[in-house]
């Protein structure tokens, strides 16, 4: 193998091993904040993003900080997070996102 080759090939296992790396990081830190908040139950990462993200478009339309804590407290198992799901008219997705409160909270 010549010297150009090898130089590829050490570039592409670095790429890799960065990307691998970065995935992890994000993993873990998404991970951390589903303990801090204290949840305890199942670890489903589509689940605890849409519960976060009702948090997010609750604090977008509000625009109070504290709502950024009181909507995720006790890990979304609170009347803000619920006040939270009917001011952004998902009334209709309430019974399916309480579900995933009670599996992710444990």
């Amino acid at each position: 193998m010549n010297k150009s080759a090898i130089t590829k090939r050490i570039g592409t296992l670095l790429v890799s091993f960065l990307l691998f790396m970065a995935a992890f990081v994000i993993n873990s830190s998404e991970s951390r904040s589903f303990t801090l908040l204290g949840c305890l139950g199942e670890y489903d990462i589509s689940k605890f993003t849409e519960l976060d993200r009702i948090c997010e478009e609750c604090y977008i339309l509000y625009r109070e900080p504290e709502l950024n804590i009181s909507c995720r407290k006790d890990c979304f198992r609170n009347e803000v997070f619920g006040n939270c799901v009917d001011a952004l008219k998902l009334s209709h997705e309430k019974k399916k996102l309480l579900e995933f409160v009670d599996q992710v909270f444990g």
